[in-house]
């Protein structure tokens, strides 16, 4: 017996409809692939930028002899040779995540020394709940909430003006408070 009905474009439609599935599985990872690596740089944006606030920090909190001052250089950093045996506050010079391991953007106070750095990436962050972890370090004449940029944030560290008998100490305790809860965050 031989059957008549003709089944030559069903099989067709069935890979065309494969072809179609497969496409727009594959468009969804290579989206998630891409989210998932932009993800990565930012906490890597956000875990250099506090190591280089911190080293900032830790340079002008160790000056010798009492005179607080804060690098000229990045380098000054790496090897902090004002003392007889050099003290590193940084292991290594960073490069920017988001910028193609280019180097940060320096700022600098009045006497040309070193107070932080920042990114020039124009692109919005990913995240918003990086915002608080950072939030005293924005630009806040260029900030726009709804769409913030790397770029307007800053990793600074603002020596504290010494001013009579302040109590050290407890500068020291709101840092180290200061620095436990960016480790948590």
């Amino acid at each position: 017996m031989v059957n008549t009905t003709h089944h030559d474009g069903f099989a067709y439609i069935g890979v065309l409809f494969l072809v179609v599935a497969i496409s727009v599985s594959m468009a969804v990872v290579a989206q998630n692939e891409d989210t998932l690596v932009k993800r990565e740089k930012e906490q890597d944006w956000l875990f250099i930028g506090n190591q280089y606030q911190r080293a900032i920090e830790s340079y002008y909190n160790q000056s010798p002899n009492g005179i607080k001052s804060l690098p000229t250089k990045l380098e000054d950093l790496l090897l902090d040779s004002r003392f007889i045996m050099p003290v590193r506050h940084l292991r290594k010079l960073y490069g920017d995540p988001l910028n193609h391991q280019q180097n940060w953007s320096i700022i600098k106070n009045p006497n040309a020394q070193i107070i932080g750095v920042y990114s020039q990436s124009q692109e919005a962050l990913l995240s918003k709940k990086n915002i608080p972890a950072v939030a005293e370090n924005l630009d806040l004449e260029n900030f726009d909430a709804e769409n913030p940029r790397y770029v307007d944030i800053q990793f600074v560290f603002q020596p504290k003006q010494v001013t009579g008998d302040t109590n050290t100490e407890s500068t020291e305790d709101n840092n180290n408070e200061n620095l436990k809860a960016n480790d948590m965050e």
